[in-house]
C-alpha cells in the first residue's frame, strides 16, 4: 500500500519548501530565466542532468555504504540524499548540513544517534580525503612552489588525512582528553569503522 506523503512530515516539508522556492523564484525572475533559458545548448543542459543525476546516486550509495542498520538504496537512500542536498544548498552557512540525521529518522527509521554519527563519519571521512589530497599535490606537484610553503602545506595535509583515526583514538583515551563537541566528534569516532575495505568503497563512490 502506498503511503501517504505526510506519514514522512519532514521530507514533506523539506519537498514543499523546494516546490515554493522553484515557483517564487519563476515568478519573481521570469522574464530574466526564460531569457537566459534560450542561450542554453541542449547537449549541456542533458549532461547536466546527466552528471546531477549520478551526483546523487552517488551520494545515495555512499549512504547505504555508512549505515549500519538496512538502508534501501531506492527510494529511502535516494530521497534522503536529494533533500539533504537542498537543504545543504539553501540553508544559510550550510546548517542543512545538520538535517541528515532528522532525515534518515524520517525514511528509515533510523535513531537519530546513529544518523548523527554518520554525519560525523561522513565529514571526518571528507577531511581525509581532501588532507590526502593536498599532501599529494604538495609532495607530486611540479609547480614552482617555494619548499617551505610545500613543508607547510604537507603539515596541514597529513592531520587531515589522518583526522579519524586521530579523533578515533582520542576517543578510545576517554574524556579526561576531549571535552564538549570535541569530545562528542572523539566518541562518534571511536564507534565508527575506518577500515581500509570501507575507505576504498567510499573513495570509489566519492
Amino acid at each position: 500500500m502506498r503511503k501517504s506523503p505526510l506519514s514522512h512530515p519532514i521530507q514533506f516539508a523539506l519537498s514543499l519548501f523546494l516546490a515554493v522556492a522553484v515557483v517564487g523564484l519563476a515568478v519573481y525572475k521570469g522574464p530574466e530565466l526564460l531569457q537566459a533559458f534560450t542561450r542554453v545548448r541542449p547537449e549541456w543542459v542533458l549532461a547536466g542532468a546527466v552528471f546531477f543525476a549520478a551526483n546523487y546516486c552517488l551520494r545515495a550509495l555512499r549512504l547505504t555504504t555508512l549505515s549500519p542498520d538496512p538502508l534501501r538504496f531506492w527510494p529511502q537512500a535516494v530521497r534522503t540524499a536529494c533533500l539533504h542536498g537542498m537543504a545543504s544548498f539553501l540553508f544559510p552557512l550550510r546548517s542543512g548540513d545538520l538535517t541528515l540525521p532528522v532525515l534518515l529518522k524520517s525514511a528509515n527509521a533510523t535513531p537519530l544517534t546513529v544518523g548523527t554519527r554518520m554525519l560525523i563519519k561522513a565529514r571526518l571521512l571528507d577531511v581525509a580525503a581532501m588532507g590526502a589530497w593536498m599532501a599529494a599535490a604538495a609532495l607530486v606537484l611540479p609547480a614552482a612552489i617555494p619548499f617551505y610553503f610545500r613543508c607547510a602545506w604537507l603539515a596541514l595535509a597529513l592531520p587531515m588525512a589522518g583526522a579519524p583515526w586521530i579523533l578515533k583514538g582520542m576517543g578510545r583515551l576517554g574524556s579526561r582528553f576531549t571535552t564538549g563537541w570535541l569530545g562528542r566528534m572523539a566518541d562518534a569516532a571511536a564507534q565508527a569503522d575506518f577500515s581500509p575495505r570501507l575507505i576504498l568503497q567510499l573513495s570509489l563512490i566519492h
